[in-house]
């Protein structure tokens, strides 16, 4: 369990139906050692707070296991790390295996675990397809979010140590097919009294379950 890049972006024109609208998910990978605090990477910047960025979306991390299955279905030969807009690209970590909550060591820093990247209009523009948002969706590809607990520099190459494990186990992909209306009950409750879960991701959770009952979901 690796990083494989550390990247950073600056805010620039992105190109949508919606008309060009600024964005940072053009991210580049970076050399060297690079210092991660409280509000994420020195140097990364992002266009919307309202949705990027912020305490509990500090750092954005991909699994580059996912490149070979996007570059297909986006007729891509290879795609290059930070194509989707992530901090950190890494190697033997997934939605799967780490759990909400969880605290993990990169580098000299402490992260927490908080919740999955869900994709936005913007991430449909970068990738050139309608329907990319829906594919990651459905397969649990989404990348995720984490807090910075104790600030300290990453740099590529890093290991990726789980410090504590958090003892509910529901995984990212676990949040991310309860939005896709996959989940049983008993997981939508352990997902919902999970401390570590940011508030307006549970709100979130609760709002497509209540469009999944007036059926207008």
């Amino acid at each position: 369990m690796k990083v494989i890049a550390v990247s950073l972006g600056v805010v620039s024109s992105l190109p949508t139906p919606r008309g060009a609208v600024p964005s940072a998910i053009a991210k580049q990978p970076v050399a060297g050692r690079v210092k991660v605090s409280e509000q994420g990477f020195e140097g990364d910047q992002q266009a919307d707070h309202a949705v990027h960025g912020g305490v509990n979306k500090a750092v954005c991390l991909v699994p580059s296991e996912h490149y070979p299955r996007w570059a297909s279905f986006l007729n891509y030969d290879v795609l290059s790390p930070a194509f989707f807009g992530e901090n950190l690209t890494t190697e033997g970590v997934s939605e799967h295996t780490l759990c909400i909550g969880d605290v993990v060591e990169i580098g000299s820093a402490r992260l927490v675990v908080r919740s999955p990247r869900l994709p936005c209009y913007k991430f449909a523009a970068r990738a050139g397809r309608s329907d990319a948002a829906r594919f990651m969706l459905n397969e649990a590809m989404t990348g995720l979010y984490l807090s910075v607990e104790a600030p300290g520099d990453i740099g590529t190459g890093d290991p990726i140590r789980i410090l504590s494990p958090h003892p509910d186990r529901v995984s990212i992909a676990d949040y991310v097919n309860a939005m896709m209306q996959k989940a049983s009950s008993e997981l939508l409750t352990r997902l919902l009294r999970n401390s570590a879960l940011p508030e307006d991701r549970k709100q979130l959770l609760v709002r497509r379950i209540e469009a999944r009952y007036d059926g207008s979901v």
